[in-house]
């Protein structure tokens, strides 16, 4: 967030109606309001020396300028010196602020600009997100070692965990493979009921385009209800 300026223009001075005459009040002080009538005293000010203030000052020539709460989108404000009414006061540095988004034009972090021809470039077009999956199969009522495809690749991307799920029985162990070769560089044991658990270190991740990724349920103890075997997979 920043502070935007306030005053300083020559519209922008302490005065009060005297008969038909407006009279320069000099070091008056003025509160800050986010309405014409009502509405909430903004006190997060500082002067212009960075010096945090709930009010402001006229100077000596009955002037009026200061930084606004730290919230670059309040843009207009109201003061009220205590003279019968609230003054609004637009924020005096607009045009810088326009001007720096301007020059942000067809940069990163700014605005897109079309070519001569009204479309956008595509060295601006927004970048394509990694992709993330998950494939694996759930293996009901297993009685041994089970292997199953359970997705080809439809392009380059990478394993990046093997999970598994026990639900009932005493043990399983499991692994996932690429093209038949095993994923885990040791069968992941899922020793823990009703738990995920995440497979050791990894091997043969890397996946290509049309390559078969599977599951294997290698080995069961006290008949588990259910095996589920997950695998995470990214974009290359």
């Amino acid at each position: 967030m920043a502070r935007h300026l306030f005053g300083g223009s020559p519209a922008d001075f302490a005065m009060e109606r005297v008969g038909d005459q407006l009279v320069l009040r000099p070091g008056s002080q003025g509160t800050v309001w986010d309405s014409r009538v009502g509405g909430v005293q903004i006190t997060d000010l500082t002067d212009l020396q960075l010096n945090p203030t709930t009010t402001v000052t006229a100077d000596a020539d009955g002037g009026a300028a200061f930084l606004g709460p730290d919230d670059d989108t309040i843009t207009y404000l109201y003061v009220d010196f205590g003279y019968g009414r609230r003054y609004i006061l637009t924020a005096t540095d607009l045009g810088k602020t326009l001007n720096d988004f301007i020059a942000r034009g067809g940069l990163p972090d700014g605005w897109a600009k079309l070519d001569s021809s009204g479309r956008l470039t595509v060295s601006q077009l927004p970048a394509q997100q990694d992709w993330v999956a998950t494939k694996g199969a759930v293996i009901r009522m297993p009685s041994g070692a089970v292997s199953e495809v359970v997705w080809r690749a439809p392009r380059d991307c990478t394993i990046t965990a093997v999970r598994g799920y026990r639900a009932g029985g005493t043990g399983a162990t499991i692994n996932a493979a690429k093209n038949g070769l095993d994923i885990l560089v040791t069968d992941l044991s899922l020793s823990t009921a009703a738990t995920w658990l995440s497979g050791p270190t990894l091997q043969n991740q890397a996946v290509l385009a049309g390559d078969s990724v599977s599951v294997a349920l290698r080995s069961v103890a006290g008949s588990p209800s259910a095996v589920t075997i997950q695998i995470d997979v990214q974009e290359a």
